[in-house]
């Protein structure tokens, strides 16, 4: 397509009005406006948008390890609490399988991780 034929879609009447249409085809070059006296056409280029930073991931593995070690603290201090003898029972009907699915998950990522590392 020439530049003539973007004008025309456009609706630019001549090179040197800058009456154009708010709609342009999704595949049409930018139109922009110099001094108002001519229209100049430049290629429309893709741009992907930048991937956005991430934190170094062993960052992010030591707060996941540092909030999952907060929260098994937290469980095991309330299987310790006189009333839980007594609610042991309704707890297992509902949390047994989320503890057990936890434990399958933490023992698979536990397998992917090299042996033989030292505990500091």
């Amino acid at each position: 397509m020439t530049v003539s034929d973007y004008r025309r879609k456009a609706g630019v009447r001549s090179p040197y009005t800058s009456k154009v249409a708010t709609k342009l085809p999704p595949d049409a070059p930018v139109a922009t406006i110099a001094a108002g006296e001519c229209v100049v056409i430049a290629e429309q280029r893709s741009v992907e948008p930048s991937k956005p930073r991430r934190n170094p991931l062993s960052d992010q593995f030591r707060n996941a390890a540092l909030a999952l070690t907060s929260k098994v603290g937290t469980l095991e201090r309330l299987s310790e609490d006189d009333r839980f003898t007594r609610h042991a029972k309704s707890i297992a009907t509902i949390y047994r399988s989320d503890l057990i699915r936890a434990i399958d998950t933490l023992q698979y990522i536990l397998d992917k991780l090299p042996k033989g590392g030292e505990p500091r």
